[in-house]
């Protein structure tokens, strides 16, 4: 969406800039013309010459300044065309070192897991041996302590 915007937006100053320059250049034109043909009609011929010589000058003048800023704005549109492609290079660039070290993340993660599972396994396995050892122990004083008690009642 954003892409969209960055290239719409100077697309759309771009012909707004360059409609507002032809219609005001075109009212010059027609503004220019009127009162110069006014001025030809009404001078003489060597007048005309001179009038028209400074009107094509005039004119060219114009035209040179209409293409220098024809191609800054399009300097310019280059410009954010280029930034606006670094920043999605970059952000692919980003986005690639996320999943990698998603996926990094989620390898330890694993291997945490499984650690620490086996590590609680051998746990239950050793208060497993540990309880069965104090069972015997236990059932083997129960049977000293009757022998003991059977003993000392007799």
């Amino acid at each position: 969406k954003l892409h969209l915007i960055c290239i719409r937006t100077p697309n759309c100053i771009y012909r707004l800039v360059r409609s507002i320059i032809y219609i005001e250049v075109k009212l010059f034109f027609d503004a220019f013309n009127c009162t110069f043909r006014d001025k030809l009609v009404n001078a003489g011929k060597s007048k005309r010459k001179r009038l028209n010589s400074t009107f094509e000058e005039q004119q060219e003048q114009l035209r040179v300044l209409h293409e220098k800023f024809k191609e800054e704005v399009n300097q310019q549109l280059l410009g954010c065309k280029n930034s606006l492609e670094e920043f999605e290079a970059y952000h692919a660039e980003l986005k690639a070192v996320a999943e990698k070290q998603k996926a990094s993340h989620k390898k330890l993660l694993q291997h945490a897991e499984s650690r620490v599972g086996s590590q609680l396994n051998d746990a239950e396995i050793k208060i497993a041996k540990v309880q069965k050892r104090a069972r015997k122990k236990m059932n083997g004083l129960k049977h000293v302590l009757k022998e003991l008690i059977t003993d000392t009642a007799d």
